[in-house]
């Protein structure tokens, strides 16, 4: 078998077997004669011989790249986790939605661990970005607001960045597509109120109470005269602790539980059926967020709904419509409407 043709063969199954994925950039071809052990000439008509077959592509002095999205952009989404499958559930929920949308137009989403960015310049991921030909940036708010230094570099990577989340994560430095979290988490707690609940148990994550500090959070309740409910303020540590079922076997029982979200409600959920208790004729039960699970659980989880899916879809279009905002100020901020959607563990009373 001649050379070029042996190269050919290797690079097809590799195009076949997804180790180079639709879309994606073939290492430069002084790194595949390298890797290969050919001359450039060879590898010049393995490869010529992939474009008469439409399984790769020739991009200016960009390079080659295997078919299936090379006609559109490429984006990367920056996540922390180190592949897919350690993806938080809010981030497999976004990244799923941002696929699909990107995919209507033919354009490519492309994963990248912002761990990386930790050893890295800005210089040297200017250059990444460049060499891979990505058009823009998507982002989690949450995820980067403790890290400035990562924001900082992203900043000034030279493309356009839109980051969703919440409206307190954002701090005007992207264009943002935003849900108001504080807001959409005390409409929870009304809504309970106005079912007529008095002691309503509250469980926030430690190191977040959705938009409110422990004092804010306190006047909130008695302005809605539930004094009742402000001993009954947790963090999530009462799950974790095992310490869930002592409250809801006490005399004090909570009436009702409103969760940091849809999953730490399910938790509660899965207690309360240990203990025995009813739901929602004894306690009822409400999440925030808008996990697909919370259809899968007895009875189904009522949610305050972020609409994930609409943030996702809200974050494409501001990203294809990037010259209408990008380089220019005040940065756009697009902001998605929350829903109380009533389900199966509050009572169905028309309020």
């Amino acid at each position: 078998m001649l050379r070029k043709d042996y190269v050919y063969s290797l690079l097809k199954q590799r195009i076949a077997e997804r180790f180079y994925q639709p879309g994606s950039k073939l290492p430069s071809e002084q790194q595949l004669a390298a890797e290969l052990n050919v001359s450039r000439v060879t590898l010049r008509s393995a490869l010529s011989l992939l474009q008469q077959e439409k399984l790769i592509e020739k991009n200016g002095r960009s390079g080659n790249y295997v078919s299936g999205f090379s006609e559109g952009k490429r984006f990367i989404y920056l996540t922390f986790a180190p592949n897919l499958d350690e993806l938080s559930l809010v981030t497999s929920y976004f990244v799923t939605e941002l696929q699909n949308a990107l995919s209507k137009y033919s354009h490519l989403l492309i994963l990248f661990s912002a761990v990386r960015l930790f050893e890295t310049d800005a210089q040297r991921f200017g250059k990444m970005l460049k060499d891979n030909d990505i058009s823009g940036i998507f982002l989690h708010a949450s995820d980067f607001g403790s890290y400035p230094t990562l924001r900082d570099l992203v900043h000034h990577c030279g493309i356009p960045v839109v980051e969703f989340g919440n409206k307190l994560s954002t701090d005007g430095t992207f264009a943002s597509v935003c849900a108001d979290i504080r807001q959409a988490f005390a409409d929870g707690v009304r809504y309970l109120a106005a079912l007529g609940y008095k002691r309503i148990a509250t469980i926030f994550k430690k190191d977040s109470m959705r938009g409110f500090t422990r004092n804010t959070y306190e006047d909130f309740l008695n302005s809605l005269g539930l004094a009742e409910s402000i001993p009954l303020i947790f963090d999530t540590s009462i799950i974790r602790e095992n310490k869930l079922p002592d409250l809801v076997n006490s005399p004090e029982r909570p009436e009702a539980f409103m969760c940091f979200c849809d999953g730490t409600a399910m938790k509660v959920i899965n207690t309360l059926h240990k203990c025995k208790v009813n739901v929602p004729d004894e306690v009822a039960v409400m999440g925030i967020s808008g996990y697909l699970e919370r259809l899968f659980i007895t009875p189904p989880l009522s949610i305050i709904n972020f609409h994930y899916d609409q943030m996702a879809r809200e974050a494409v279009r501001l990203m294809l419509e990037q010259h209408k905002w990008f380089l220019k100020e005040p940065a756009v901020i697009s902001y998605i409407s929350h829903e109380i959607v009533a389900r199966g563990t509050t009572p169905l009373t028309q309020l």
